[in-house]
């Protein structure tokens, strides 16, 4: 299934008003309190799915390292989304997904689980600064 089919019917399997895509075919929405972003690649048959963790703060970029280690290699498992940071210090959590004999269940039970990843991830990175500012 390509993402262009997948988009209408993700709105309406997650009761969302109106889930278009844009010009590039990219489309966001929100689950769980989570903002999720499904990003077309062209070239790789594929799609990107990624989610906005949070900021590390600058500064306190050692005590936040080994939280993010921890999210990112002991959260869910192998073989799953990854922790990510830019260079704003903008923390994401991504995963690749071909669209190549992708089923429209199976998009979405993967779907719910890099929701559960993000909600979880954004805690423990959240936890240590919390404990900081206390």
């Amino acid at each position: 299934m390509q993402l262009s089919e997948a988009i209408p019917r993700l709105a309406w399997a997650l009761n969302l008003p109106a889930l278009v895509a844009a010009a590039d075919g990219a489309c966001a929405f929100a689950v769980q309190g989570v903002s999720v972003s499904l990003i077309p690649r062209r070239d790789a048959g594929a799609f990107i799915c990624r989610a906005h963790l949070g900021a590390l703060g600058r500064g306190h970029l050692d005590s936040q390292l080994e939280p993010l280690l921890a999210a990112n290699l002991f959260a869910m498992g192998v073989g799953g989304a990854v922790i990510g940071v830019d260079a704003q210090a903008r923390v994401f959590l991504t995963q690749h997904f071909q669209e190549d004999g992708l089923e429209f269940a199976v998009l979405l039970r993967w779907l719910e689980r890099f929701v559960q990843r993000a909600v979880a991830c954004r805690a423990s990175l959240a936890a240590p600064s919390q404990a900081g500012a206390t």
